[in-house]
């Protein structure tokens, strides 16, 4: 293969590798959201028989956005090997990923391989695995932390718990 067409060849692959994380800010942007506003839906006084439910369900909304940010990162970590495979081909070509992963190696990615192992897979997590990633877990575990929270220790108030309503002058 020509150092040209390396190069185009990395530029493509390149920028499907970074569109992920994209793909994953707007995963956390709407996991954020959805259980936000369920949550503070929750505390509201139209659902005030069901509260802890509707809390509990709003928290767990945080579960499928997470999973999805995981698949789409172990995804995203196949094309690594393309990325670093395509930079020792060819000279020209500036050696991004190798010198990003070179740098980065860091104690997650000791656990990360120690994982891997444990559960029998010996190249790339899985999604699964990913989940336990810190790029992936957060925010959506602290939201689903602080949910059950809110849930265990603070529910919502039902009508007869809440104090009585003060009667305004108009």
């Amino acid at each position: 293969m020509d150092c040209t067409d390396a190069a185009t060849q990395y530029s493509m692959v390149f920028s499907a590798y970074e569109s992920f994380n994209g793909y994953s800010l707007t995963l956390k942007g709407w996991s954020v959201t959805v259980a936000l506003a369920g949550m503070l839906a929750a505390y509201s006084n139209s659902v005030t028989r069901n509260g802890r439910i509707a809390l509990v369900l709003a928290t767990l909304s945080t579960v499928p956005f997470w999973w999805i940010d995981a698949l789409f990162k172990s995804w995203q970590q196949g094309y690594e090997r393309v990325l670093q495979s395509l930079e020792s081909s060819c000279e020209a070509i500036v050696p991004v990923m190798g010198l990003w992963t070179e740098m980065h190696v860091s104690n997650w990615d000791g656990l990360m391989a120690d994982l891997q192992a444990w559960f029998g897979q010996p190249e790339g997590a899985g999604p699964f695995l990913m989940l336990l990633y810190p790029g992936v877990f957060l925010p959506h575990a602290l939201i689903l932390v602080a949910g059950l929270i809110l849930a265990i220790g603070f529910p919502p108030r039902t009508e007869a718990e809440a104090p009585p309503r003060r009667k305004t002058l108009r």
